[in-house]
């Protein structure tokens, strides 16, 4: 398989959320990570997909469908801490399909500092010092 027919399968994404706890109290993402995923809405996101050569910047409350359609279309996920962050809230907002299997290509894991480890314990692999 060739390097272009890959990228047709690659959609950039990063989002832009905001979370709070039934009682209105703003949820701090540094001291309460697992509750700021869980309980987050998405209010933007910013597409790059390889497939249309295209950037996008949408608006959840306008663009849901479309946003819907554009990861349907795509089955390589590409952001920066997007496994454990912005996949899991793009999920529990009904953005992503939890049935469908993506590969994800996680630049903070690739990137990251050695030193950090993944929920499940893997080390990041800190090729950003290479």
């Amino acid at each position: 398989m060739n390097l272009d027919v890959i990228k047709k399968d690659c959609l950039v994404f990063d989002i832009e959320t905001f979370a709070e706890y039934q009682i209105g109290t703003p949820i701090n993402i540094k001291t309460n990570f697992d509750d700021y995923v869980a309980l987050a809405y998405v209010r933007w996101v910013g597409i790059y997909s390889y497939k249309h050569n295209k950037e996008y910047y949408l608006e959840v409350s306008k663009d849901r469908q479309n946003i819907i359609d554009l990861f349907n279309e795509h089955n390589i996920l590409i952001g920066f801490n997007n496994e454990q962050f912005d996949c899991p809230i793009m999920i529990n907002n009904g953005l992503i399909n939890s049935e469908k299997r993506y590969l994800y290509v996680d630049c903070m894991k690739i990137l990251g500092s050695s030193k950090f480890k993944d929920k499940k314990g893997f080390k990041y692999k800190d090729r950003g010092n290479l």
